[in-house]
C-alpha cells in the first residue's frame, strides 16, 4: 500500500521548533503517513532543507518579522509565494495527497485550492489562531483589514475537507461562523509531551540569590500581557516592598526590546530576567526552578477563546499558575490555577503573593496539574485523535459511494430477506415516533446464574479484578489498545476515546448512522465499553472478598448506565448483539452481588433487562447478518427465559442457539466465519449455553456437545505451545465473561487447555479450509497452516479477510510468517480495507488487486472460491495443493499453490498462475515484527535477537525486495513491519518457488 503524503505548511514558526506542528508530524508518520513540511527559517533552523525522523523539512527565508497591517500583508505575501514554490517541487518530486494548513495566516487556502482544482488534492485546514480577533487584540480596531481576514478564515473553511481546532471555542467558531457541518470539526488539543517537558532538578541560580521565583514561558508579543505582569511586579516591589522574588520571563518576540526598556524605567530590573528565546535544556530549568508560573494575557476575544501552550507546559511540570480568568484558561487549568480578576494588576499581583506564601496550596494545586496532564491532556491523548480525523478525511463517503455500498448490501439479499428488511424499516419508522416501552410484572428478585457462586478464584484472577477496579474508579479504562481519557464519569458512556467526541444520546439509536459517519470515530470502542465486561470481574472481586464498597461500585456503574441511556435512544440501543452482551454482563454481576443492591435499583435493573430483552425481539439478526450476532442474541435471551422462568422465551431461543451451531461450527471443527477471534467467540457462547441447559434439564441435541468438543480441537490445533494463534480473519478479541464461569470449559488464555503441547502431525479441515502441521525440529516446535477454504461466512462473508492460500509459520511459539491482523472497523477507512487485503496477507497478488473485491466494511461483492486439489502425507514429507478463482474473471488467471513440506527440513511454496496471459505478480510474506530481517547474498535471513531462525531463497523471474508493511497486534493498534515481496511479471505455467530454510 503506497504510503498517502500530507504536505504541512506552517507560515509563523520554524519546524520543528513550533512545537505543536512537530508533534502533528511525528504522529502522521507514526501513523503511517509520508509527511513532508513548508515553513520559515529561524534561529537555529537555517538549513533550507533537512529530514528528520523521517520527515522532510523544507525551510524559506523570512527576512523579518512584521508589525503593522502593511508589514503583515508583506510578510505573509512573502511566505506565501515561497510556499507555492515549494510545494510545486514536492509535487514534481512525489505528488502530495493532503494540503495539511496551519494558520496564520488564513491564505494558505490559495494554494490549497490550487493543488485541490488541478489534483484531487484535499486540504486539511488546522486552525491555531483566531485571526480576525488577533488582529483586533494586536491593533484594538476593526475596520477593513478585520473585515478582510474575516473573509478569508470563511474562505479557509468553504475549502477545507476537515477543520482542526485547538479546543471547543475554536470548534464552535468553525461551525457557526465558518459554516462547516459538525462532523467535520475535530478538536485536537496543543497537548504537552512529559518526556520533553519533564520534571527536573532546580537550578537555584536563576533565582539570583532570592527566596522564590515565578516563571513566564511564551512570546514578548503585546497581546501577551507582559506590560501587565510588569505593573504586577512593579506593585509587589514598590509598593507591599517584597524583594525576595525573582522574575524569569522566557521567550523572544517583537515586544521584547520594549519590555526590557519598561522594567528598567519602572526600577525593577534587577528583579526581572529577559532570557531570550531559549532551548529547550533552559526551558526547562527555568520551568523546574519556578516556585508559581504565571499567564499574564491581557483579556480580550482572541485570548479567552484560545488554549495556551505555556499553560499546558506550566502544569506538565507541576507548577501552580496565576492568570487572569478566561473562559479556554479554565478549561485547560481548573484547579491548577487562581484566576485575578481582567487585566486587575494588584489582583494579579495578590494571587502571586498567596500562593507563594501557602506551599501546601502550591504542592496540591501543583499535583493536580500534574495529574491532569497525565490523565487527559497530554499529547499521547491528543495524538489518536488527530489519526481519527484523517480517519474521518479518507472515510468520508459521497452520496454516489453510499448508493455504491447499498446496492453491494441489497444484492446477496434474497427475497424474504428484502421483505424482512422493509418491513423492519416500518417499525423503526413507527418507534420513533412510539418508542417501544415493555411493561412486566416481578417480585423484585434479582436472577442468578447457575453455581456462579460457587466458582472459586485465585489470587492472580483477584488481583487483575484489583487492578481494573482501581482503574475503573478513575475512569482509566483500558480497552482494544485504547486508555480512555478522563472525563466526567457518566459521559464515558457515550465518549469515543479516540476522536474524544460523544456519540449522540438523545436520538433514537435507529437514527445514528454509524456505518456511513466516521467523525465519531469507531463506534466498535463506545460498545465496547457499553458490554460492562469490566464489571464481571470487579463484582467477582466484590464477592470474594466480601467487599460492600466494590459491590455497590458495580451496582452504582449498572444504575448509571440505566439512568444515561434511556429506551431506545442513544447509540447503545442500536446493535442487538451489544444488548446480547451487556445482558449477560448485568445477569453477571447481579448474581454475585445482588444483595448490594436497593429496592430501587433492583427495579431499575429488572426493568432495563426487560428493555433489552423487548429490543432483540423486536429486531433479531435475520438472513445475511445472522452470524454471531444471532447466536449472541439467542443465549442472551435462552439465559433470560431459563433464569426468569419464561418457558415460551427458553424453548425459542433455546431452538435458535441450537440452529446456530450446526451453522457457525462445521462438523470438523473449523469456524464458519474464517475469524479465530470469532471462532473462539462463538465457542464461549454456545459452552455457556450448554451450562444452562444442563442446570436447568434442557434437552441437548447429541450433535451439540460433539461440535463443541470438534471445535475445541479446531482451535488446538491453531495454538501454538505459547499459547499464541495467527490472527486469520477479523479480531476484535470479543469476549463473553470477563472469566470462565464455573460449568464452562475455557476456549482461550491462561485457563485454555495446553492441547498443543500434545497435538502432533498434520491435519487437514476440509470443511473450513485449512491445513494445519504441527512437528519438532531441533527441540523447536514448528506450526505451519494453510488456507484452502472459503472467504468467511454466508452471503456477505462479513469477518473473513482475502486470504485464500495465504500461509503461516510459528516456530517455537513465535510467529514468523504472521497474519496482518484486523486493526479498525467502521472508523479504519484505507486501514479497514488495507488489513483485509491480499497485498496485506502472505500469498499471491495480481495486478496490485485483492483476490475478493471489497464492497463495504463487513461486504464483498466478488469473492474468490478455493479448493483443495490434493494432499499427499508421508511420515518424513507432506504436501498440499489448492488453487483459487479470484482473478478469473479480472485477469484470466487462476492463482494455483502448493506447500511441501519437510520436517527435518524446512519447506517449500510454489506459485503459479493458470491461464493464457502473464501478469504482474507480487508474492509477499509479512514478517512478525518482534523479528529482524536481514539480507545476506540472494537469501534473506529471519533472526530473533541474535539467533536465525529461518533463511528464506527464491527461484523465478520475479524481483525480490524489502517493504514496509503493517501489523495490528490488536484490535486499535497498528505497528510498522517488513514483509519480503517477490514481484514481476508471470507468465502461465512459469513457477515462483520459495525455500524456508529452518535455522
Amino acid at each position: 500500500m503506497r504510503k498517502t503524503r500530507v504536505l504541512i505548511i506552517v507560515q509563523n514558526l520554524p519546524v520543528p521548533f513550533d512545537r505543536r506542528v512537530w508533534q502533528e508530524a511525528e504522529a502522521l508518520y507514526a501513523g503511517g503517513y509520508e509527511v513532508s513540511i513548508i515553513c520559515p527559517k529561524g534561529r537555529g533552523f537555517e538549513k533550507s532543507y533537512e529530514s528528520i525522523n523521517g520527515i522532510a523539512i523544507y525551510r524559506h527565508p523570512l527576512p523579518f518579522e512584521a508589525s503593522g497591517a502593511a508589514g503583515y500583508l508583506l510578510e505573509y505575501g512573502w511566505s506565501l509565494a515561497w510556499e507555492f514554490v515549494f510545494s510545486l517541487r514536492i509535487c514534481f518530486l512525489h505528488r502530495f495527497d493532503v494540503i495539511h494548513a496551519c494558520n496564520p495566516p488564513d491564505l494558505i487556502f490559495l494554494i490549497g485550492g490550487f493543488f485541490k482544482l488541478f489534483f484531487g488534492t484535499k486540504f486539511v485546514f488546522d486552525h491555531h489562531d483566531i485571526n480576525p480577533e488577533l488582529y483586533e487584540a494586536k491593533t484594538g480596531r476593526r475596520g477593513f483589514f478585520y473585515k478582510l481576514l474575516l473573509l478569508c478564515e470563511r474562505l479557509t473553511f468553504r475549502l477545507a475537507d476537515i477543520s482542526i481546532a485547538t479546543n471547543n471555542s475554536y470548534r464552535q467558531i468553525a461551525i457557526t461562523r465558518g459554516k462547516m457541518p459538525s462532523e467535520r470539526v475535530f478538536v485536537v488539543r496543543s497537548g504537552p509531551n512529559p518526556d520533553r517537558i519533564k520534571i527536573i532538578a532546580p537550578v537555584p541560580s536563576w533565582k539570583n540569590g532570592r527566596r522564590y521565583m515565578v516563571g513566564y514561558v511564551g512570546v514578548m508579543g503585546r497581546q501577551e500581557g507582559i506590560d501587565l505582569l510588569l505593573e504586577a511586579v512593579c506593585h509587589i516591589i514598590h509598593d507591599v516592598k517584597r524583594e525576595d522574588i525573582q522574575f524569569v520571563l522566557v521567550g523572544g518576540g517583537t515586544e521584547l526590546a520594549a519590555m526590557q526598556a519598561l522594567a528598567a524605567a519602572k526600577n525593577i530590573a534587577e528583579f526581572v530576567t529577559f532570557t531570550g528565546r531559549v532551548s529547550d535544556d533552559i526551558l526547562l530549568e527555568v520551568l523546574n526552578t519556578a516556585d508559581v508560573c504565571v499567564n499574564p494575557d491581557r483579556v480580550n476575544a482572541m485570548n479567552d477563546k484560545s488554549t495556551m501552550n505555556k499553560i499546558m507546559e506550566y502544569m506538565c511540570v507541576g507548577k501552580p499558575i496565576v492568570q487572569f480568568d478566561m473562559t479556554e484558561g479554565r478549561v485547560s487549568a481548573g484547579a491548577a490555577s487562581l484566576y485575578a480578576r481582567a487585566d486587575d494588576t494588584t489582583d494579579f499581583a495578590a494571587k502571586i503573593m498567596e500562593l507563594l506564601d501557602n506551599p501546601d496550596m502550591r504542592l496540591q494545586m501543583g499535583r493536580f496539574g500534574r495529574g491532569r496532564v497525565e490523565n487527559a491532556l497530554a499529547w499521547k491523548y491528543e495524538a489518536p485523535k488527530l489519526l481519527a480525523a484523517y480517519d474521518a478525511l479518507f472515510s468520508r463517503q459521497s452520496s454516489f459511494q453510499k448508493l455504491q455500498w447499498y446496492y453491494h448490501r441489497l444484492r446477496p439479499m434474497s427475497l424474504p430477506e428484502i421483505f424482512h428488511r422493509v418491513v423492519e424499516k416500518f417499525k423503526r419508522i413507527k418507534d420513533v415516533h412510539r418508542p417501544f416501552v415493555p411493561h412486566f410484572c416481578n417480585d423484585g428478585k434479582l436472577p442468578e446464574i447457575p453455581g456462579l457462586r460457587d466458582k472459586v478464584f485465585s489470587e492472580a484472577q483477584l488481583a487483575k479484578f484489583e487492578r481494573q477496579y482501581e482503574q475503573a474508579i478513575t475512569g482509566k479504562f483500558l480497552l482494544l489498545g485504547c486508555e480512555w481519557p478522563a472525563c466526567l464519569l457518566h459521559e464515558k458512556w457515550h465518549l469515543d476515546p479516540i476522536s474524544g467526541r460523544f456519540w449522540p444520546k438523545d436520538r433514537f439509536c435507529f437514527a445514528i448512522h454509524f456505518r456511513h459517519n466516521p467523525s465519531y470515530g469507531d463506534v466498535k470502542y463506545v460498545w465496547e465499553l457499553n458490554r460492562l465486561q469490566y464489571l464481571q470481574g470487579i463484582a467477582a472481586l466484590a464477592f470474594a472478598r466480601r467487599d460492600e464498597k466494590i459491590a455497590k461500585y458495580a451496582i452504582g456503574e449498572i444504575e448509571s448506565w440505566i439512568d444515561h441511556n434511556p429506551p431506545y435512544y442513544g447509540i447503545n440501543w442500536a446493535s442487538g448483539i451489544e444488548l446480547a452482551l451487556r445482558l449477560i454482563s448485568i445477569f453477571t454481576v447481579a448474581s454475585l452481588v445482588s444483595e448490594y443492591a436497593t429496592p430501587a435499583q433492583r427495579r431499575k435493573i429488572l426493568e432495563t433487562m426487560y428493555a433489552h430483552v423487548a429490543w432483540i425481539e423486536r429486531y433479531p439478526s435475520e438472513y445475511s447478518s445472522a452470524n454471531n450476532h444471532k447466536a449472541a442474541e439467542a443465549l442472551a435471551l435462552f439465559m433470560v427465559g431459563a433464569l426468569m422462568g419464561d418457558d415460551r422465551l427458553r424453548i425459542k431461543s433455546w431452538q435458535r442457539l441450537c440452529d446456530r451451531l450446526q451453522v457457525l461450527i462445521l462438523p470438523d471443527g473449523s469456524g464458519a466465519e474464517q475469524a479465530l477471534s470469532y471462532t473462539e467467540f462463538t465457542l464461549e457462547l454456545f459452552k455457556f449455553g450448554l451450562d444452562i441447559a444442563k442446570a436447568y434439564n434442557v434437552a441437548v441435541p447429541d450433535y451439540y456437545e460433539a461440535r463443541i468438543k470438534a471445535c475445541d480441537e479446531y482451535l488446538g490445533w491453531f495454538t501454538d505451545c505459547r499459547g499464541n494463534r495467527p490472527l486469520i480473519g477479523d479480531d476484535d478479541g470479543g469476549r463473553v465473561f470477563a472469566f470462565t464461569p464455573p460449568l464452562t470449559p475455557p476456549s482461550r488464555g491462561e485457563e485454555y487447555p495446553p492441547l498443543a503441547h500434545i497435538i502432533q502431525g498434520v491435519k487437514t479441515f476440509h470443511d473450513g479450509g485449512y491445513t494445519v502441521c504441527r512437528h519438532d525440529f531441533q527441540g523447536k516446535e514448528i506450526w505451519l497452516a494453510m488456507d484452502h477454504g472459503h472467504l468467511g461466512y454466508g452471503s456477505i462473508a462479513a469477518h473473513g479477510h482475502a486470504d485464500a492460500l495465504a500461509v503461516w509459520l510459528h516456530i517455537d511459539g513465535q510467529p514468523v510468517l504472521a497474519d496482518a491482523g484486523t486493526y479498525l472497523y467502521h472508523g479504519g477507512g484505507k486501514w479497514r480495507d488495507y488489513f483485509r487485503s491480499t497485498e496485506a496477507h502472505n500469498t499471491l497478488c495480481v495486478e496490485q488487486a485483492s483476490s475478493s473485491i471489497m464492497a463495504g466494511n463487513f461486504n464483498w461483492s466478488h469473492k474468490a472460491n478455493a479448493v483443495l486439489i490434493a494432499s499427499e502425507y508421508g511420515e518424513n514429507y507432506w504436501q498440499v495443493e489448492a488453487q483459487q478463482d479470484g482473478y478469473w474473471k479480472r485477469f484470466g488467471v487462476i492463482h494455483r499453490r502448493s506447500l511441501k513440506v519437510t520436517p527435518a527440513a524446512g519447506f517449500v511454496v510454489e506459485d503459479m498462475l493458470v491461464g493464457d496471459k502473464a501478469r504482474h505478480v507480487s508474492v509477499a510474506f509479512l514478517i512478525h515484527p518482534a523479528l529482524t530481517v536481514k539480507k545476506a547474498d540472494s537469501a534473506i535471513e529471519i533472526y530473533t535477537g541474535d539467533r536465525a531462525l529461518l533463511k528464506i531463497a527464491h527461484e523465478s523471474p520475479l524481483f525480490m525486495s524489502i517493504e514496509d508493511a503493517w501489523y495490528a497486534p490488536r484490535f486499535g493498534e497498528k505497528m510498522s513491519t517488513r514483509h519480503i515481496l517477490f514481484s514481476g511479471m508471470l507468465a502461465p505455467g512459469q513457477k515462483a518457488v520459495t525455500y524456508f530454510d529452518y535455522r
